[in-house]
């Protein structure tokens, strides 16, 4: 565990607020300067989730309160399916007294950034959901979860409980700079219209690309080519007509093997089902 240092707190802005100011193209300050600030969620922003990917690779420094917290939900054992997820955000989204119990560390730490999992955030409410608890069992036994509702729900789902850091703060300095070299690269994020000639491509398959690099350069491996593109889904126009095709990640392929063969190789090898049938 690494310590916070609370006379850093100005030094740092809310995941809500942080994405709020990028959605509004607003210049990016500490909380304080808007409180009682009210959000509405984005579904499926590329901002949002570019940010998260970002703090994810450790380009932007996070921290928050390491919580062990009591929720009222569907069950989630074992797998976490990726319609489980978005339930469950929709599902605190929605309602305030999801939150059954918590039990917090006293202070702030510094969040690894391979410690949590995109799926799991939850931006309004600055609360980032752990992947990997196993590394965090020591502190979780340090943890005494008390009830926060007055009495559980009278229909209650399951209750299950989960790892995960609330308050979560970015750290102001290196979110303004990652803000400054994405604002810097948007022309490169503009659909491609090679040699200025023909139909330009129906989606920004710049920033699908762009994407899929970024992705690479970490150490990312999918199942499937289906994992792939819930990877990219929300980048394409109509991501829910591509799906109503067995396969909607077939468009992407074509495109790729006609403008970026290289990077469909490299796709390729990080996909399991498709090394083992190469082999």
């Amino acid at each position: 565990m690494t310590d916070f240092d609370e006379k850093d707190y100005e030094d740092f802005v809310s995941i809500a607020f942080a994405v709020q100011c990028l959605l509004e193209n607003k210049s990016i300050e500490p909380d304080f300067a808007k409180p009682n600030q009210r959000f509405s969620f984005p579904n499926q922003s590329p901002i949002f989730e570019a940010l998260i990917r970002a703090a994810m690779a450790g380009d932007i420094e996070c921290r928050g309160c390491f919580a062990d917290v009591r929720l009222d939900l569907p069950a989630l054992e074992g797998d976490i399916e990726q319609e489980d997820v978005v339930q469950s955000c929709s599902a605190w989204r929605a309602r305030g007294d999801i939150r059954l119990g918590c039990g917090q560390e006293a202070e702030f730490s510094i969040i690894p950034p391979d410690a949590w999992w995109y799926e799991g955030a939850i931006w309004e409410q600055s609360a980032l959901w752990i992947g990997t608890q196993d590394k965090f069992e020591n502190r979780r036994k340090n943890l005494k979860v008390e009830r926060t509702v007055p009495s559980p729900p009278d229909r209650p789902y399951d209750f299950e409980q989960i790892l995960c850091f609330l308050e979560v703060k970015f750290r102001l300095s290196e979110l303004k700079r990652w803000a400054r070299v994405r604002s810097r690269d948007a022309d490169y994020l503009k659909p491609l219209n090679e040699r200025g000639a023909g139909m330009k491509p129906t989606e920004n398959y710049a920033a699908i690309i762009a994407h899929l690099e970024e992705l690479l350069k970490t150490s990312v491996e999918w199942v499937s080519w289906m994992d792939v593109w819930h990877d990219v889904r929300h980048l394409f126009r109509r991501p829910e007509e591509d799906e109503k095709r067995e396969q909607p990640h077939k468009k992407m392929e074509k495109y790729l093997a006609k403008h970026k063969p290289d990077l469909l190789e490299k796709v390729r090898d990080r996909i399991q089902n498709v090394r083992r049938r190469a082999r």
